[in-house]
């Protein structure tokens, strides 16, 4: 079987408290229910509120670490702002890549359910499967 390269990607749209809650590393619907959770419980996830947009990419990065991976930051600066992307890489470098992203801002004043902690709690659970 080919080996597939596989880059999950976390955009965010525009950009450091981390939950201390322990976190299973499993794909359970319990565990993809607790991230959606987790992400609407942060508010107003949105280009202005760079401190809550930190406080989910620290909670997504702190998800693909307890999962055995190695998720780093792209940062990237709009006007005088840094956001950031969170990358994690599975497979060799040498095989084809396949990218899978979610993007964990929101729009104003929405707790992000649908758009797109949902998104996210897929793109984190299917790193725990494919790690495998």
């Amino acid at each position: 079987m080919k080996t597939i390269n596989t880059i999950l990607m976390i955009f965010l749209i525009f950009n450091n408290g981390i939950f201390a809650e322990e976190f299973s590393t499993d794909a359970s619907p319990s565990n993809l229910k607790k991230t959606i959770e987790d992400l609407t419980s942060i508010p107003n996830k949105n280009f202005q509120n760079i401190n809550s947009l930190n406080k989910a990419a620290n909670y997504i990065q702190t998800q693909f670490s307890k999962f055995g991976l190695k998720p780093y930051r792209q940062i990237f600066r709009v006007d005088s702002l840094k956001y950031k992307n969170i990358i994690v890489e599975l497979g060799p470098e040498n095989q084809d890549t396949i990218v899978i992203g979610a993007h964990y801002d929101t729009a104003e004043d929405t707790v992000g359910a649908d758009d797109n902690a949902s998104g996210v709690a897929g793109t984190t659970g299917s790193s725990a499967t494919m790690r495998l």
